[in-house]
């Protein structure tokens, strides 16, 4: 995978409500090897409601590394079109 094409945040940032953005249920998360999450190219998160297939997509892009999260908070890139 071309790092150069991801965007990293911390988990705290990801748990951390912020007006106008989306809320994620219950996803597990495909981290970097430091323990971000990644989104690809500014607009696909690396996530997944079930447990094998994001574990699959760390497998082959990434370190193997996952982690649950029952709620995240997501940037809403299309906020600023509407207001």
């Amino acid at each position: 995978m071309n790092q150069s094409k991801l965007t990293f945040f911390t988990v705290e940032e990801m748990t951390t409500p912020k007006e106008g953005y989306i809320c994620y249920l219950n996803r597990y998360w495909c981290l970097s090897e430091d323990g971000k999450i990644m989104r690809y190219k500014g607009y696909s998160w690396h996530c997944n409601s079930q447990e094998s297939c994001a574990q699959h997509i760390a497998n082959k892009l990434y370190c193997g590394k996952i982690l649950f999260l029952p709620v995240a908070y997501v940037p809403n890139e299309f906020a600023e079109t509407f207001t």
